[in-house]
């Protein structure tokens, strides 16, 4: 009888972990079939400007930080870093 109840453990307790693998790989499976659904390039021009965007605000930022740090250099201001 405890064989019995030791077996039907080991079952069920196989049996909760393969229902949490499931619903594991369902979740994932649902990610993938939006991006099976949404093809690659759409989300690369969805994406692109706002790359873009930033990389170009941060180099503008950058250039006008060098400009500061130049005048900054000719009126003999000391730079803090």
């Amino acid at each position: 009888m405890k064989k019995l109840g030791i077996f039907f453990e080991k079952v069920y307790l196989n049996y909760s972990s393969a229902k949490k693998k499931f619903v594991k790989t369902k979740r994932i499976s649902k990610i993938y079939s939006f991006f099976k659904l949404v093809p690659w390039y759409l989300i690369l021009l969805v994406l692109f400007p706002f790359v873009f965007l930033y990389g170009f605000i941060s180099f503008v930022a950058d250039i006008e930080d060098e400009e500061m740090r130049c005048k900054n250099i000719k009126s003999g201001k000391r730079i803090r870093n």
